[in-house]
């Protein structure tokens, strides 16, 4: 049975819910350009728990979702809730499990203190709901089907379709690809010279770093606070979604698992090419990657113009066709060029274990909202003890996120946009600022995050979140491309960075007008239209979110034109948002 989530729209059952100040308004109109007209500062937005009602003696888990687009601190104090309810601080997490004596409801209220960036007194709200307890409740909230090119296609996130994928790959065997893929890379003469790769010990490994990155000891194997039940057991992990993201520049598979049994919702997402993994490669070897794994996500998916049919009524069948297309992958080698075969990119984090809140002196809660995202690669480092450093092990390490736009210009052709490093963070920019320079990625034209390292010399930031770098992200990262600017689409998830993408209440900009793809176009372009706020999760557990459905639809629209550039194929996808 899945555990449920914050659902935007939820209402809450036998609840009486008291605001001291309405929610957000409704975003203001946006100028061509992207930039946004100016408006008042906005009040924290509450999203109300998903559970209408729970039986006797079923334990359920939710977490106090806030978001402040502002970028001002909040405070998050669960200050009345059932005599059995247990909460988590740090991870702003409720778990209980009601008992007969908590009907007809278990009642909450939640304290949000704004402190607000500008100056001021903080402002105060209030948020009070209510859980109905009902014998033999079975309420289950479930995504609804998005059309089958979503749903066989794009996301798969059925339980039923990932059956077969959860139990051909479970989530040592994937650590047990990255090993091997790794291994193979190494020049063969150091191949019999370096320990084996274990799929144990990186997992090890990963749960190690992330501990660091979220100051949360529960996942560290070597703390006494270690939670085994969670982190202990790799089977606790399972595929939430098969992605095929042919959508992005340089094609990959993407495979994400949730922690079923961590009472927070916590993901990790492999990242699959069939390309090495190098800021500049080849133009010959990025068009092999994407011809092969279109070729392969249209064989196991297609018959013809069409998804195959059957697999709408024949979830098993669609489940074994799954499995058989992430086998293809892992195993893909190929002579036709040297760079090219099975490649593990990445494996992206999200979770809301505490990494994205303000810690005091002693480590105790102060303010934020508990999310934040990492990466972390798969590095050759030595083995503690060997004096002559022949000896190397693979590790799962937490690495700096890759960097984002700060500034897109035309290319030296003015026949494409690019993202170069804003002048500030640009070494060979004489305004550039000393220090600074450090966060500028020259070869790939983004600028990592600025965190503060040793003797306060800035460093490539390693974690995200809705609390860190917020003069950055307010500054100098926006200074002269607004994040509705449509033209940060153009660079994928290097657009924006992790939480401004997750936490969001803009669409994806209007891709339909050429001035935004093309710098010999002349006119203005239109920012990403307002939407409601994203809280957080991209894959879908109770609902589709707005922007999730409008990104969903742009990448059918993208998919049908990989089918059509890279293999000369036809689809019956379908494009709206694009024109012809």
């Amino acid at each position: 049975m899945p555990r449920l989530r914050s659902l935007a729209a939820a209402a809450v059952l036998a609840a009486s819910i008291t605001t001291l100040t309405t929610l957000a308004a409704a975003p203001p109109p946006v100028h061509a350009h992207g930039r946004p007209a100016p408006r008042a500062n906005r009040p924290p937005e509450f999203e109300q728990p998903p559970y209408h009602q729970v039986a006797p003696g079923r334990a359920i888990a939710f977490g106090l979702h806030v978001i402040d687009q502002d970028g001002d601190a909040v405070t998050v104090e669960l200050v009345a809730k059932p005599a059995g309810a247990a909460y988590d601080p740090v991870t702003l997490t409720v778990n209980w499990k009601p008992t007969a004596a908590d009907a007809p409801a278990g009642h909450f209220r939640v304290r949000v203190t704004e402190t607000l960036r500008a100056g001021g007194a903080p402002r105060k709200y209030l948020h009070d709901f209510a859980i109905a307890v009902v014998p033999g409740s079975r309420e289950l909230n479930e995504p609804p089907p998005l059309g089958a090119a979503v749903e066989l296609l794009i996301t798969i996130h059925d339980r039923e379709r990932l059956a077969r994928v959860n139990r051909d790959f479970p989530f040592l065997k994937l650590l047990e690809a990255v090993g091997r893929l790794e291994h193979t890379k190494l020049p063969e003469a150091e191949r019999a010279a370096v320990r084996p790769p274990d799929a144990k010990q990186l997992y090890n490994d990963a749960l190690t770093a992330l501990a660091l990155r979220h100051g949360n000891d529960r996942l560290d194997p070597a703390s006494p606070r270690f939670d085994k039940r969670a982190y202990g057991d790799p089977a606790a992990w399972r595929i939430t979604a098969v992605r095929p993201r042919l959508d992005k520049a340089v094609r990959e598979l993407r495979i994400v698992f949730e922690n079923l049994r961590a009472p927070e919702p916590v993901y990790l997402m492999f990242r699959f090419r069939l390309v090495r993994d190098q800021p500049e490669l080849p133009p010959e070897a990025v068009a092999l990657n994407n011809r092969e794994l279109v070729r392969l996500t249209h064989e196991a998916f297609f018959r013809g113009p069409d998804l195959d049919a059957r697999f709408l009524r024949d979830k098993q069948a669609h489940g074994a066709a799954v499995s058989a297309y992430v086998g293809k992958v892992l195993a893909y080698t190929s002579t036709a060029h040297p760079l090219v075969g099975a490649e593990f990119v990445a494996l992206p984090h999200e979770a809301r274990l505490g990494g994205g809140s303000r810690r005091g002196a002693g480590g105790g809660y102060e303010s934020g909202d508990g999310w934040a995202w990492a990466v972390l690669k798969a590095k050759w480092l030595p083995v503690a003890g060997d004096k002559d450093g022949a000896q190397k092990r693979l590790a799962m390490v937490s690495v700096p996120i890759p960097g984002f736009t700060t500034e897109v210009r035309a290319s030296a052709d003015g026949a494409r946009w690019q993202t170069v490093c804003a002048k500030q963070f640009d070494p060979d920019d004489p305004a550039h600022t000393p220090g600074q320079e450090v966060l500028c990625r020259k070869k790939l034209g983004f600028t990592d995050l600025p965190a503060v390292g040793e003797a306060g010399k800035i460093v490539p930031g390693a974690i995200d979140a809705a609390n860190l770098y917020v003069d950055h992200k307010r500054g100098d990262m926006v200074a002269t491309v607004p994040l509705t600017d449509p033209r940060r689409d153009l660079f994928e998830e290097n657009g924006m960075s992790c939480h401004q993408c997750h936490v969001r209440d803009f669409a994806n900009g209007d891709l339909r007008n050429a001035a935004a793809r093309d710098p010999r176009v002349s006119g203005a372009w239109l920012a990403g239209a307002p939407l409601p706020t994203t809280f957080f999760n991209i894959v879908p557990e109770e609902t589709w979110r707005p922007f999730m459905i409008e990104f969903q639809r742009l990448q059918e629209c993208q998919f049908r034109q990989a089918f059509k550039d890279d293999l000369g194929v036809e689809t019956s996808l379908v494009c709206p948002h694009v024109a012809e």
